[in-house]
């Protein structure tokens, strides 16, 4: 892309991406594929990225149970709707991305499912400098070779911070097996994107990362920089307060249409009316795109059209974000 090009480039700056080459989206697969709910309650995601109907999706389960069924989403979402990275960089240009943030999660201990090596995200952000921010997942019960893992990513492969959901790792988020981790990131000035939201595994509590364990991470590392993933909802008005009380805590909007946001009943008005205040600065979108099956420009676009200035939209999908990782 020319300079000119990158000069007129729209600053979005999405904070939940994924890169959709076969190596992470069969990843990507395997890991949420491990619980049922999952498969249920976002179908419609892993049957795009299958190039299945609703009703052959299901009855892939039906014929062949939940082990073989799994495996055959897995070889189609890893093979049907992939690309390479050079490609994906150029969708990106064309919906006005500047830079996507990528989550790298590891869950070899507690799932059995291999992860993808830390230097297969490094590449890709060397062969595009700036367009990419990475976001290194630990594996807590690895005790201090954990914190030796993130160090190496943080001071040597180009990692900016640590991605944490801990029910993946059927934790809770307060664990001991995550203070070093936490205190480590808050040593580096690196954020970390903590899963903040529900979660849909009925074997782990559901609030086991809700916005009070997340205001209690930051009463104990008071200068960790966290990013709540996916905003804390349902509980998006105490995830406000905490955000509002903590001035290392950050609201990261992402898995959740933004045209949504406004339906009475949704839970998100509390972000709205205080994101136009005291929050104006500490709201970042991120775009989740492969579940929530649209366009990237579209999604964005979404933002631009809430009832909020136009300069906040511009804060919300672009500036704030570029702020914290250019302190990270």
């Amino acid at each position: 892309m020319s300079e000119t090009a990158q000069a007129a480039r729209p600053l979005v700056y999405d904070t939940c991406g994924i890169m959709p080459t076969p190596e992470v989206m069969g990843h990507w697969f395997r890991i949420i594929s491990q619980n049922e709910a999952y498969l249920r309650v976002f179908w419609r995601g892993f049957a795009h990225w299958a190039e299945l109907d609703k009703a052959a999706y299901f009855d892939l389960f039906d014929r062949l149970g939940h082990k073989r069924a799994v495996e055959e989403l897995c070889e189609r979402i890893a093979t049907r709707r992939t690309t390479g990275v050079d490609a994906f960089v150029e969708v990106m240009d064309e919906n006005g991305i500047g830079t996507m943030v990528l989550q790298n999660g590891h869950y070899k201990g507690a799932l059995g499912v291999d992860p993808v090596p830390y230097e297969y995200y490094t590449e890709i952000a060397q062969r595009h400098p700036g367009r990419f921010t990475l976001l290194a997942g630990i594996d807590p019960t690895l005790g201090a070779q954990g914190v030796r893992n993130l160090d190496r990513c943080i001071n040597e492969l180009g990692y900016a911070g640590m991605f944490v959901v801990p029910f993946f790792h059927r934790t809770h988020a307060f664990d001991e097996c995550w203070q070093p981790l936490f205190k480590r990131c808050e040593e580096l000035g690196a954020p970390v994107w903590l899963h903040s939201t529900a979660n849909w595994n009925p074997e782990m509590p559901y609030d086991s990362s809700n916005p009070g364990v997340v205001d209690k991470i930051a009463i104990r590392y008071p200068k960790l920089k966290i990013m709540a993933g996916h905003a804390g909802w349902p509980w998006v008005a105490e995830m406000a307060t905490v955000a509002w009380r903590h001035p290392n805590v950050y609201i990261e909007v992402s898995a959740f249409r933004p045209r949504n946001m406004t339906d009475p009943g949704y839970g998100w008005n509390p972000l709205l009316y205080f994101g136009k205040g005291p929050l104006a600065d500490k709201i970042m979108f991120g775009s989740t795109w492969h579940l929530l099956n649209m366009p990237l420009k579209a999604l964005f676009q979404e933002v631009r059209d809430l009832p909020i200035p136009p300069h906040l939209a511009e804060k919300w999908i672009g500036t704030n974000a570029a702020r914290l990782f250019a302190k990270a």
